[in-house]
């Protein structure tokens, strides 16, 4: 039997993602199941459970790819010189425009909101994101100290 390449692993593992993710916006988490996730995605349910042990684990794993791909939108506007507060906004309502996210962020937050796990999946994520901002913000308050109200070191921190 052929062995399995961690390139064919990623592959199918990110085929499941995308089928939990379709149904998850769909049905929400409450509606979904294994079952409509097997059906979404094709596989058996031997190839699912390969991979996660089950519905919730799923829903974490899509709700960090998901929050992890806005991150990277964001962090991948960031250029030799610090952007602005503007800027750095701009790049944060850029990133949820017209994505996936909008039909998930719905779900994130009522999970987040009643389930201690899918939280700390959240805060996790969100904790990357805030100190990616503070870095660049404090980065951008020390080069333009005159246009900062206030201590620019501290910019980034409040």
């Amino acid at each position: 039997m052929p062995k399995v390449t961690d390139a064919h692993r990623a592959a199918r593992r990110d085929e499941i993602l995308n089928a939990a993710q379709r149904v998850f916006a769909r049905k929400g988490y409450r509606g979904s199941s294994i079952t409509a996730i097997i059906d979404e995605s094709g596989l058996s349910a031997g190839a699912i459970y390969s991979y996660f042990e089950g519905k919730q684990e799923l829903f974490h794993a899509v709700v960090e790819r998901t929050l992890a791909v806005r991150t990277s939108q964001i962090a991948a506007g960031a250029g030799e010189q610090p952007r602005s507060p503007g800027e750095l906004t701009r790049s944060v309502l850029v990133s949820m425009r017209g994505q996936p996210i909008s039909t998930m962020a719905p779900q994130i937050w009522a999970e987040a909101a009643v389930e201690p796990e899918t939280r700390k999946v959240v805060a996790r994520v969100y904790e990357q994101l805030g100190r990616m901002l503070c870095a660049e913000l404090t980065a951008w308050a020390s080069g333009n100290p005159a246009r900062v109200d206030g201590d620019p070191e501290a910019l980034g921190s409040e």
